[in-house]
């Protein structure tokens, strides 16, 4: 990582001196400057919060000034700036954000809005699913739904176009699902999502791995007409060699980020550790003869195999003429200076007809 200038760090604590704390994780003065106006805006408000609390005010007490310094100091160790703020927009919902919970990313909200837009003008204006009622029925499984921000922003978006909606998200960990259910209440609270969300969206905590601990002993509310997962999908290798950022790796959950070893991997037609989530979920596809699925790998090349992986499925099921697999973005949209962009995020997409 290169070093600041020493003349820019100066020029930085003349402008405030906090902003040379900042400075260790935002790497330019432009974006330690609108962190900055993030943490002081949200130290205000907690601070009022606070002080409204107290009939009267202690010396224990802990003006702004206090909160935004604890604050950048916690920045300045890398503690990620969504963890501080305790919140992330994503589309038009403000999802809350705590340790041990992965954050949302913009990449992820960009392919949920591409979910949403291929349910409603595909399967459904043109009627391309394969159960009739599905326009006035429609079924969603987020899998490892972490903070519940897939699930929520598609009940936005979809919800008012469907009679009926019916999503699950499931995770292994209880604090995700803990935080998705009061992500749930706090966006209907605040307008954000209808009243309906609280009946249609459940969330439920299962492996992933594991299709019984998904649904339990059946799947009593049929099967699911969408299949949608940001699953854990980075390499020991690639999470311990620095690929993966420092904050990431020292405050974001491994177990959200890097599939487990051992038992799930044994006999399975796979080089890679972590393609394993992308097997299970595609063999479970298959099972239940899902009309769209929706993966987000961590770059082109995994997205590949991904694609080659389903291919092979589809050949064990006996599946293969009414399906249609692509990665999105299309190469021709990632092309930046003529060099593709092999590192950038993208969504393996599965799609069945008849």
């Amino acid at each position: 990582m290169p070093r600041i200038p020493n003349r820019t760090i100066l020029n930085a604590y003349q402008q405030d001196p906090l902003l040379p704390l900042l400075f260790q994780e935002c790497r330019s003065l432009s974006l330690a400057k609108n962190e900055l106006r993030w943490l002081r805006d949200r130290a205000v408000q907690v601070a009022q919060l606070n002080l409204a609390k107290r009939t009267v005010r202690s010396k224990y007490f802990i003006g702004w000034r206090g909160l935004l310094r604890s604050m950048c100091r916690a920045r300045s160790r890398g503690l990620p700036l969504q963890y501080i703020l305790g919140d992330q927009p994503f589309g038009n919902l403000d999802i809350r954000c705590k340790r041990g919970v992965l954050i949302p990313r913009p990449e992820t909200e960009t392919f949920t809005f591409h979910a949403a837009s291929l349910i409603l003008h595909d399967m459904l204006k043109n009627g391309r699913s394969p159960t009739e009622n599905r326009a006035t029925c429609l079924r969603i499984l987020d899998l490892c739904t972490g903070t519940g921000c897939i699930s929520l922003l598609l009940h936005a978006l979809i919800a008012p176009h469907v009679q009926r909606t019916s999503i699950l998200g499931v995770d292994i960990s209880a604090t995700a699902i803990g935080l998705a259910r009061k992500n749930l209440i706090y966006n209907i609270r605040r307008g954000y999502l209808s009243d309906t969300a609280l009946m249609d969206i459940t969330f439920r905590q299962g492996n992933v791995l594991d299709i019984h601990d998904i649904f339990g002993s059946s799947i009593h509310t049929g099967p699911p007409d969408v299949i949608i997962s940001n699953p854990p999908y980075i390499s020991q290798k690639s999470f311990r060699d620095g690929t993966t950022t420092r904050s990431v790796r020292r405050f974001e959950p491994r177990i959200a980020l890097v599939p487990p070893k051992g038992e799930y991997m044994s006999e399975l037609p796979l080089n890679r550790q972590e393609d394993i989530f992308y097997y299970h979920i595609l063999s479970l596809s298959f099972r239940l003869k899902t009309s769209l699925v929706v993966l987000e790998c961590g770059d082109r090349l995994q997205g590949t195999r991904v694609a080659a992986l389903c291919n092979d499925l589809a050949s064990e099921f006996e599946q293969v003429g009414n399906l249609h697999i692509c990665i999105w973005p299309a190469a021709d949209e990632s092309m930046t200076g003529g060099d593709l962009q092999y590192s950038e995020p993208c969504v393996v997409i599965v799609q069945r007809y008849g």
